[in-house]
């Protein structure tokens, strides 16, 4: 878990009384990893390219030399039935970049392996570039054969060397993204409702900690605060 730190009394005492975890309850939790044991994460994730790594609590990304630097939710820990569902995880940009915080999400396999494959023949999936256009723009992206398509266009930056809070709502009919609890944008569209979760990072170094895939009728309560 990410450490954090609290400003001032009044802030502390209002944390004191709110649930001091993420705790989705009510109904399933799908996936989740906290990186605190490197053997366990190991199994959960599928590393296509990148230097992707756990350690100190944290699963690290810490290779510039290429814009597809990706990690998929293993195929052993994923249920194409999971239709609906919402991801959350923290994040942390440790380099300027174009893009370096990405969600994938309803990747069909094969997964692209390079980054000249993400409008290949084969490839099928959604992409939510949080922080792109130089760390001025969020924007979501379905791929498909021969074409990409930008599905929304919201202003956002994230802050090199501090944690964000991500957070993804998918549904059969669309999705919605938002980042630090602010709503950067909500889309209709379902062309396909099937495939994997991961996280891409372009070019950029970054760590994530705290990931949680959840189903539908989970309530959030969440503690906000401000990261270290």
């Amino acid at each position: 878990m990410v450490t954090q730190r609290f400003i001032t009394f009044g802030m502390l005492a209002v944390f004191l009384i709110i649930p001091q975890s993420f705790s989705p309850v009510a109904a399933e939790i799908y996936f989740q990893d906290d990186f605190e044991d490197p053997a366990v994460s190991e199994d959960k994730w599928e590393v296509i390219t990148g230097d992707w790594e756990v350690g100190g609590g944290v699963y690290s990304q810490y290779s510039t030399a290429d814009p597809w630097l990706v990690t998929m939710v293993s195929s052993d820990y994923w249920n194409d039935e999971w239709v609906e569902y919402t991801v959350e995880f923290e994040v942390m940009p440790l380099t300027e970049g174009d893009a370096p915080v990405n969600v994938l999400f309803r990747v069909q396999d094969p997964v692209p392996l390079i980054w000249d494959d993400r409008r290949g023949e084969n490839t099928h999936m959604y992409r939510w570039i949080v922080n792109g256009w130089t760390n001025t723009e969020s924007r979501p992206y379905i791929y498909k054969p021969g074409e990409s398509v930008m599905l929304a266009q919201t202003e956002c930056s994230l802050e090199v060397a501090i944690w964000h809070h991500i957070k993804l709502e998918v549904t059969a009919a669309g999705f919605t993204g938002y980042v630090d609890g602010v709503e950067m944008f909500s889309v209709e569209n379902s062309e396909w409702t099937t495939g994997r979760v991961g996280l891409h990072a372009y070019s950029g170094e970054l760590d994530v900690d705290d990931f949680v895939i959840y189903g539908p009728d989970n309530v959030n309560v969440k503690r906000w605060s401000v990261y270290d």
